[in-house]
């Protein structure tokens, strides 16, 4: 599609510069690769932005007014600049379109085996009632239980077991020797929305997921696939049952989640972190390696390596300890 062509899915749009540059989807700064382009809502987002620019050939879409008061014209560093009055808005109406432009066209009614587009190693153990879409890759040794539903663009990884009424999603890689319970669901879209004149306008996802190896992922536990890039689970995670992974989450290595605890989108886990029940991480919060956060915290703000974490909104578990004390001590005169 060409940067002229945006305005047939967004009449907003204003093209500044590049209006024949030639662009194949929306990204982020972790996915920015020659030809794509990025949204740049305020300040916070202008400088990784350009940092993509410096490395890649990218397009931005900017707010209006942003652009209107840099003291600095940016239009020289990016291969084409467009500027829109709603930057959320329009990240819904082009998500869509490039969407519909990856989906739209693809099979996915028929059985990859049929078509011949699968890659399934000899060894693949495959019970009656599954099906496995299009341009789907089974490693050596994986076992596949009734009910499983490979929706396509799927790589599974050897020695890994998914069990009963498992769905993936397109565009999903799995490692080796990971096992995935009976009703997960891997690669739903994430719930993002931009609310205007009375309409939830959606931003629809594309990025997939990549799950790690030596992963265990409990019963009816979902993991949503990322808005333009991969939510990430690396290796030796395992997540207990009715855990959510929301979109562009980073789970690091060998981290924990009791049953019902949840990541908001865009949260990054640091290695060895544990999670106890129905504790929750809010959108974009860090939290830092070797981290503990008690049962039912919530973590509302970035937390440093080996942090014990408690209370709502989360606090260092000492000082909520301390709170709760002082509390009933006093509630109790």
């Amino acid at each position: 599609m060409l940067v002229k062509d945006l305005g047939k899915h967004d009449p907003s749009l204003e093209v500044v510069k590049g209006a024949d540059f030639q662009i194949n989807r929306p990204a982020d700064t972790k996915s920015a690769q020659d030809h794509t382009f990025l949204f740049v809502k305020n300040n916070k987002f202008l400088a990784p932005a350009l940092e993509a620019a410096s490395k890649h050939k990218i397009a931005l879409v900017i707010d209006k007014k942003l652009n209107e008061s840099l003291d600095t014209p940016i239009d020289g560093q990016v291969e084409a600049l467009i500027t829109t009055t709603d930057v959320n808005i329009s990240m819904s109406l082009l998500s869509k379109a490039f969407h519909d432009e990856i989906y739209t066209e693809r099979n996915m009614a028929v059985d990859g085996r049929q078509m011949g587009t699968c890659d399934i190693h000899p060894t693949v153990w495959i019970a009656q009632g599954v099906f496995i879409g299009d341009n789907v890759k089974l490693g050596e040794n994986v076992k596949i239980h009734p009910g499983v539903v490979l929706m396509g663009d799927i790589t599974i990884g050897a020695n890994t077991e998914i069990f009963p009424n498992v769905s993936i999603y397109q565009n999903v890689e799995i490692g080796e020797r990971t096992r995935i319970h009976a009703g997960v669901v891997i690669g739903g879209d994430g719930f993002g929305y931009n609310f205007k004149d009375g309409v939830h306008h959606k931003v629809w996802h594309f990025g997939g997921v990549r799950i790690g190896n030596d992963v265990e992922i409990g019963c009816n536990s979902t993991v949503d696939q990322g808005t333009f890039s991969p939510t990430i689970i690396c290796d030796m995670v395992k997540l207990d049952n009715v855990v959510h992974i929301a979109h562009n989450s980073y789970i690091g290595k060998g981290v924990i989640f009791c049953g019902q605890a949840a990541t908001a989108g865009s949260a990054t886990v640091g290695d060895y972190t544990v999670l106890g029940g129905k504790a929750g991480i809010a959108p974009g919060v860090v939290v830092g390696p070797g981290s503990e956060i008690a049962g039912l915290g919530q973590v509302t703000t970035d937390f440093p390596a080996g942090s014990k974490i408690g209370g709502h909104p989360g606090r260092p578990i000492k000082e909520w300890l301390r709170g709760i004390a002082w509390v009933r001590k006093n509630s109790a005169k």
